[in-house]
């Protein structure tokens, strides 16, 4: 059973769906399977990650180039709102993993993007001066960011 493993995955995967599904639990290659149910999980954290790294990106992007914000910008914010949302609802006990993504997430995305702008770091906030709560709301707007009162400009 190791040897497909290592040959064919998908017909080794299929194999061990149908060996769970018929109750023949000792066929199963128990090793490599405790190791893909490891790996499904550290999958959706990654995801989770990945969400919120793109959030906090277009977020501070869209918040040092206002007049820039475009409705890709703005879907991109949706998107990845309502992804982090979805995970953490399904998966809840990963929810607790928000507020170090997010800090992570965005001590990349400032020294990123001021890198790239020739800004000094302290251009944003050394800490993000908005909640967890705030970034996931679809009526938060990023350039709020600099003002909690300023409003998009017009082009």
């Amino acid at each position: 059973m190791n040897d497909l493993y290592q040959s064919d995955y998908y017909v080794w995967a299929h194999r061990q769906a149908g060996l769970l599904r018929a109750g023949s639990f000792e066929q199963l290659d128990l090793e490599h399977l405790a190791a893909e149910v490891l790996d499904l999980a550290q999958q959706q954290r990654n995801e989770l990650r990945w969400h919120v790294n793109q959030l906090l990106h277009y977020f501070l992007k869209s918040a040092l180039y206002p007049e820039r914000v475009s409705g890709r910008w703005l879907g991109k914010l949706y998107r990845h709102r309502r992804w982090i949302r979805k995970l953490v609802h399904e998966m809840p006990t990963m929810a607790p993993l928000l507020d170090g993504y997010i800090n992570t997430a965005y001590a990349k995305a400032t020294e990123r993007l001021t890198a790239k702008a020739r800004l000094p770091r302290s251009a944003f906030p050394e800490q993000l001066a908005h909640t967890k709560e705030h970034l996931l709301e679809q009526d938060f707007m990023p350039w709020t960011i600099i003002s909690p009162t300023s409003t998009k400009p017009t082009r």
